[in-house]
């Protein structure tokens, strides 16, 4: 989805889902449910797909951390 895409282009293309989650609201019944999403990305290539995923988790549990309702891109050595 976001190969050969430049960092800014994929952090902004999840940001954009990131605010229409936010702006979204669940009517049921009497009330209105709203709710927001983390999201970790990693985009450099790693040794595995499997390390891949782990750094990306190691994002998202950096943008809860952080407040929630964030996009955290993964900054370590690859």
């Amino acid at each position: 989805m976001m190969h050969n895409r430049p960092e800014q282009e994929v952090i902004q293309t999840f940001e954009e889902i990131r605010e229409a989650f936010a702006k979204n609201v669940i009517k049921l019944d009497n009330l209105n449910l709203k709710y927001t999403v983390s999201i970790g990305l990693c985009i450099d290539f790693g040794e595995s797909l499997e390390q891949m995923m782990k750094f990306s988790d190691v994002s998202l549990y950096e943008a809860k951390e952080k407040g929630r309702n964030k996009v955290i891109m993964y900054e370590g050595i690859i």
